[in-house]
């Protein structure tokens, strides 16, 4: 038996959804004004969440491809500011492009947590990043 918000017991699942898709559509003008206003009169306290969100997200990528470490696989720099993802073997770019056309928003954090972080990432800071995309190889792998 399944129960909705107002108590009603559906014996038939496909009824229920059937009742939630025409309420969701006769309501959705009404629904969406209220959410706007509701953002509208919370915008400061949505933001700091959602702040707050992406650097827990960012935290929870880095820590598993680092393995808890938090520092960079090349040179060793522990400044959490400074790390970033890196796609091991290249395509960075390729990446970005097929996120933005599939997502409106793409943010590789959330699609690597999405995906149950797959492999083939690794956690470079901005300047091993930048010189292997550059030159091919850190500096710091030359020695």
């Amino acid at each position: 038996m399944v129960w909705c918000c107002f108590k009603m017991p559906y014996t038939d699942l496909e009824k229920k959804r059937k009742y939630d898709r025409e309420y969701y559509l006769n309501h959705r003008q009404r629904r969406l004004e209220l959410q706007k206003k509701h953002y509208w009169e919370n915008r400061e306290a949505s933001l700091v969440k959602r702040r707050q969100y992406r650097e827990h997200l960012r935290l929870q990528v880095l820590s598993f491809y680092s393995n808890g470490k938090l520092e960079c696989t090349c040179c060793g720099e522990k400044h959490i500011e400074f790390l970033c993802i890196d796609h091991i073997s290249g395509g960075g770019t390729r990446n970005a492009r097929k996120l933005r056309s599939l997502h409106h928003n793409p943010n590789l954090y959330e699609w690597l947590k999405r995906n149950n972080f797959p492999q083939g990432f690794q956690v470079l800071c901005h300047n091993c990043n930048a010189a292997k995309a550059f030159y091919g190889v850190c500096p710091h792998r030359k020695r």
